[in-house]
């Protein structure tokens, strides 16, 4: 289980200044614009260029208008800058798409693809070695004339993230990577506000208040009454218990009363330091969704369902609990089941406790420790055109155009502040197809250091101030363990014995096992084939670093 792509997305994604949301990516493609790529020139304009768009995220093209060239905000932008986007999306697996274009040698101008980190068999780890063999262009040459795309290189980032992905060792000094989605200041971090969510009319007919739901114990309890409930959704079809998004996305949600105050992949667990796979929270996650799944609690297809099968369901009400945060459950439903059904309303139950007892809450470092991540092809037809188009959208000028649209069309300055008219304010929360078709969105896939939840405070949405207030934001200093796990002198090693090992998929066939005997085995199999790896060694390693360090989050 990948958490990092589990808050992005996205989750933070799909993702973005309170707008839309990441959510992942894949194989199948779709473009949105004019075909073509060659350079004109616009009468008393800027040099004309189409380029090349990858949007490297699961389930993204909803954050995209159909028509890419002609909507308001593209033909400002091109006017601007002289770069109209050939955008393409995708809807399986990221790791799957890079492979494919940096194995064809064919990449894309631009891409925004996930770069949590370049541990082994990650999609930065595609990326990393994708720029050593020269498919992805160094940037160095070009950033005093950017001094935007400069700044996103360097502010809203963590010291260990600079040292140890943004700045790899491989990339000898070079720099190949934009980090995106990043904050300027603590205020204009976004909070997800991950949570359970359940669909309200139900909690009305079943007497259940949200905030009694505060364990996955009494989740369970509250699951086996809408089973029996016979609930429907907009068809009249029986309603699917619990479900996710796309390939399981964000399924985690569910155990929430197993999960610890942590950031790391690393546990002290009574002064004992040691990795998450041996703590034995991870038994309790294994049988509870044995539990689900056996019980005819959790969707089956759930795990492997496509984003677009996933939504399916969803549109109309059919999943009774679902999970995966708040923007994007959002901007999905108003274009959707709250359009012809409102009381249908999915709201969060909790807030959870932890295995400690502790509120759950959303961790945030101070400077992102991965982010998604803008990159160019070495092969990229005008890499100056592309480089312009990003550091003027990063500029004040650009940032208010791909946030609010042009003055006088979408929105007003009142107080020296852009405001939306009532029209586009309306849309926004209540339109998101026409919304996202005037270019409204799409902009924010290419912002980092972000300051516009500082500048330009978002309308005050009510249902949103109680999702963070159910999972509040928490910020942490110090150092994660993962970073000192990164200086282990066997861990390529150890990396290279486990990179065929996916405790995502055996996680998933222990669900389905016919008893917890059988579910077990299977987590304590895969125990076994990490100590075999190596992993005692390296535990070992990390009980002698980790007391050298001050300030220590595990």
């Amino acid at each position: 289980m990948n958490s990092r792509r589990k808050r992005f997305l996205v989750l933070c994604l799909a993702c973005l200044f309170a707008l839309t949301a990441f959510t992942g990516c894949g194989s199948k493609e779709s473009g949105k614009t004019s075909k073509g790529g060659g350079s004109k020139t616009a009468k008393g304009g800027k040099e004309q260029v189409t380029l090349d768009f990858l949007m490297c995220w699961n389930g993204a093209s909803s954050q995209f208008p159909e028509d890419m060239k002609n909507n308001p905000i593209s033909k400002e932008l091109a006017k601007k800058t002289g770069v109209t986007l050939n955008v393409q999306t995708i809807t399986t697996d990221e790791g799957e798409k890079l492979s494919t274009i940096f194995g064809s040698g064919e990449v894309p101008d631009i891409v925004n693809a996930p770069y949590w980190d370049t541990n082994p068999g990650s999609s930065g780890d595609f990326i990393r070695k994708a720029a050593t063999e020269g498919l992805v262009l160094e940037l160095d040459p070009y950033m005093d004339k950017y001094p935007n795309v400069k700044r996103m290189m360097t502010e809203g980032v963590s010291e260990s993230y600079k040292k140890y992905d943004l700045e790899h060792p491989d990339y000898n000094g070079k720099h190949y990577i934009i980090p995106q989605q990043t904050p300027r200041t603590d205020a204009d971090v976004t909070q997800w506000a991950y949570n359970v969510w359940v669909r309200q009319d139900i909690l009305k007919d079943l007497s259940v208040e949200p905030e009694s739901i505060d364990s996955s114990e009494k989740l369970y309890e509250l699951m086996k009454q809408i089973k029996s409930g016979g609930f429907k959704d907009i068809n009249g079809k029986p309603v699917i218990t619990a479900g996710t998004w796309g390939n399981g996305w964000n399924y985690s949600d569910f155990m929430r009363s197993f999960s610890r105050d942590t950031v790391s992949d690393w546990r002290n667990l009574d002064g004992k330091i040691t990795h998450w796979i041996f703590d034995p929270m991870e038994d309790k996650k294994v049988l509870f969704m044995r539990k689900l799944v056996s019980e005819g609690l959790f969707d089956p297809e759930a795990y492997t369902q496509t984003d677009t099968v996933a939504k399916e369901k969803i549109a109309t009400g059919r999943v009774a609990v679902l999970n995966g945060h708040y923007p994007n459950l959002r901007d999905f439903m108003r274009q959707t089941l709250y359009k012809t059904n409102p009381e249908m309303k999915y709201v969060p139950v909790g807030p959870f406790l932890d295995a400690d007892g502790k509120q759950v809450t959303a961790k945030e470092s101070r400077g992102r420790t991965g982010s998604p991540a803008i990159f160019l092809s070495s092969k990229c037809k005008n890499p100056e055109k592309a480089l312009e188009f990003i550091d003027y959208i990063n500029s004040d000028e650009g940032l208010k155009l791909v946030t609010f649209g042009i003055e006088g069309v979408h929105y007003n300055m009142v107080d020296d502040k852009p405001q939306r008219t009532d029209e586009w304010q309306d849309k926004k929360e209540n339109d998101m197809t026409a919304y996202v078709n005037e270019g409204l969105v799409f902009g924010d896939n290419f912002v980092g250091a972000d300051p516009r939840k500082g500048w330009w405070p978002e309308k005050e949405d009510p249902d949103y101030e109680k999702a963070k207030e159910v999972t509040p934001l928490e910020f942490y200093d110090g150092t994660n363990a993962n970073f000192i796990a990164r200086d282990y002198p066997d861990r390529q090693e150890y990396e290279s014995n486990t990179a065929a090992l996916d405790y995502g998929k055996e996680f998933m066939r222990a669900t389905f096992e016919d008893t917890d005997e059988g579910a077990l085995k299977i987590l304590n199999d895969y125990r076994k084939k990490l100590k075999d790896a190596g992993l005692d060694k390296f535990i070992e390693y990390m009980q002698k670093e980790i007391p050298k360090v001050k300030d220590v989050r595990y």
